[in-house]
């Protein structure tokens, strides 16, 4: 009876172990790739509108998301045999695509580059789901924003199909294409199995690279080769037919990975190629013709001079000839010219003027006269219309439940005086709208004009924050797009406004209590926090940050004197403990106490405690 026990109980560990070691599986295939392209069928396609449609292989995990190319790959499918699935094509405003019964035993393409799977606009979602038709419902979504710009509280992006930035006659056009379609209205797919991929590209490396910009050079693998996608941070930056890219974008001073995929007459994409890893400098744009940063038209560029007599170096090429003009936003010492592929000054006509050829390479050379500073500029056709930029932000003094007053100055970049009112709108962070001013003033050409921000919700006319920190105050001008503009798409302008928990001067130090606990944080390496104390008795005080490791406390007199050395404690294995002070104090003298990072160099944020107690 004991050995049978034994036998049982074996037998039962051994089918269990096999259990659990077995596949799910066992039979199912994995598919390498599932791919393709999807199209949304409208005339006017931009990239952007090609992003963002969901594959998803239903009653599975398995799905993939197009990118600005339209393009998606599901990886590593497990297929069974024998059975079909169905994949859906999804997006708000898309009217949903079901391809049924597809078989999946090999790696397949549903369309290609030549015939991606189209998807037709017109079916708006409401209160988040969608009835796979286009009807009336839809076209009552578009009315109840018709008119309404990004920005405005009714704008509905599913309702921006178009994707220029406004609910328009052109969003209805759209819609009324297919009208009264459902999604068993689709005509079918072109779906066909993979040949075998394009090998990856070779010898990727960097000829030369700014604070912005890099260029890029690689080695074709083969002859079939239609093409290369180029990714920055596994983001896909830019596609191209050659070889070689200098792209722009990089922020100065970081670490970039690159790599290279190359792409058939079919799509097929490769594996990617060898990284390359590319650091950038911390001077933003090229000092030579040779390491200039690539700009188009009506494209605003910022940049910083690190030095005096620093260069800053770009590559224009007019799409057209004519009379283009070169327009200083910011910059009080900007000094810019243009030259030709040999070097040649380009004449000005005057104000900034230059008759540029279409095709033709021409560099606009930055320079400072005088001083460091940041800059910005753009290059543009002539026209004769006013346009409005931001140009400047200040937010008084801010404290987390005090007011704060937002003033805005706006500069009129275009080529005629600019007459007539619009609007300023201030969002901090998600909320939209809270503040805003009514601006009505003539504003000539390059004229400068501070408007104090000054009506908001529920009759405020201040900011007033609710926690410490960085705060994103977007400013939007022309909201009501009254303004006949030359570039509508530059009126929006972020400004970060750092919010302090407490003062940061001996003027405005607040009091406090001994025996009282003050919790804050140092938000930023200039941050320091004043307070002030006025003992009831003379006697020995300690005041502490217990627990900080990158914070410290200094003890001052009403003279602004340092009483006593600020002391760190460590463990036995040199571990910072805290930090504290200890004095005698005398009573009804006033004490001024400053927290602050302990190196302002190599800051780190923290919360800290101050604590203040009589040593007994």
């Amino acid at each position: 009876m004991f050995r049978v026990g034994r036998c049982i109980i074996f037998v039962l560990l051994f089918i269990t172990f096999n259990w659990i070691t077995s596949p799910a599986n066992s039979n199912g295939l994995t598919i390498k790739k599932i791919c393709g392209y999807v199209e949304p069928e409208i005339v006017g396609l931009n990239m952007d509108m090609r992003s963002g449609f969901i594959v998803r292989i239903v009653g599975t995990e398995a799905h993939a998301i197009t990118d600005s190319n339209g393009y998606f790959e599901i990886k590593g499918f497990q297929s069974t045999p024998g059975k079909t699935y169905d994949i859906q094509i999804t997006k708000d405003g898309y009217l949903k695509r079901m391809i049924k019964e597809v078989q999946i035993n090999s790696s397949i393409y549903i369309g290609d580059g030549a015939t991606p799977v189209y998807m037709w606009a017109g079916d708006m979602p409401v209160k988040g789901v969608q009835d796979d038709i286009i009807n009336i419902n839809d076209v009552i979504q578009v009315a109840m924003c018709f008119n309404a710009i990004k920005g405005d509280d009714n704008f509905n992006p599913s309702c921006d199909i178009e994707a220029d930035g406004a609910i328009n006659i052109k969003d209805v056009i759209a819609i009324s294409k297919h009208f009264n379609a459902t999604s068993n209205d689709y005509d079918s797919v072109n779906i066909s199995p993979i040949d075998e991929e394009p090998e990856a590209p070779e010898n990727l490396k960097s000829s030369w690279v700014t604070g912005t910009t890099v260029s890029l050079s690689w080695s074709s693998p083969a002859s079939n080769i239609s093409g290369y996608d180029v990714y920055c941070n596994d983001n896909l930056i830019c596609t191209t037919t050659n070889t070689n890219v200098v792209f722009t974008g990089l922020t100065p001073n970081t670490v970039n990975i690159i790599y290279i995929k190359a792409y058939d007459s079919k799509g097929n994409r490769s594996l990617p190629s060898e990284s390359l890893i590319v650091t950038t400098t911390m001077d933003d744009h090229g000092d030579t013709k040779e390491m200039a940063t690539p700009i188009d038209s009506e494209c605003e560029i910022s940049g910083a001079f690190q030095e005096v007599g620093d260069l800053d170096y770009f590559k224009f090429v007019p799409e057209e000839s004519g009379i283009y003009i070169l327009k200083t936003i910011v910059g009080k010492t900007l000094a810019t010219k243009i030259v030709d592929n040999q070097g040649n000054d380009v004449g000005s006509a005057g104000n900034n003027e230059y008759n540029l050829n279409a095709g033709f390479e021409y560099y606009i050379v930055a320079a400072t006269t005088s001083r460091t500073e940041e800059y910005r500029f753009l290059i543009r056709s002539k026209t004769t219309k006013p346009d409005l930029t931001v140009v400047g932000v200040n937010v008084s003094s801010v404290l987390v439940g005090n007011p704060a007053k937002i003033s805005v100055q706006v500069k009129n970049v275009g080529d005629v005086v600019l007459r007539g009112s619009f609007r300023i709108e201030i969002d901090i962070g998600e909320q939209k709208s809270v503040l805003w001013a009514d601006c009505n003033a003539d504003m000539d050409v390059g004229e400068t004009i501070k408007y104090d921000i000054n009506n908001g919700i529920g009759g405020i006319s201040n900011w007033i924050p609710d926690f410490a920190g960085n705060h994103n105050i977007t400013v939007n001008i022309d909201t009501k797009n009254e303004i006949d503009e030359v570039i509508e798409d530059n009126n929006s302008y972020v400004y970060v406004s750092y919010v302090d928990d407490y003062p940061d001067s001996y003027e405005t130090a607040m009091h406090i209590e001994i025996g009282q606990d003050i919790k804050g944080s140092i938000g930023i390496a200039s941050d320091i926090d004043y307070f002030y104390i006025t003992p009831s008795v003379t006697g020995i005080y300690q005041i502490e940050l217990p627990n900080s490791k990158f914070t410290n406390v200094y003890l001052y007199d009403a003279n602004k004197t340092q009483v006593e050395k600020t002391v760190i404690s460590y463990d036995a294995r040199n571990n910072r403990l805290k930090c504290y002070v200890k004095a005698t104090l005398k009573a009804n003298e006033k004490y001024y106490l400053g927290v602050k990072p302990a190196n302002a160099q190599n800051y780190v944020f923290e919360n800290y405690t101050l604590t203040i107690f009589e040593v007994q």
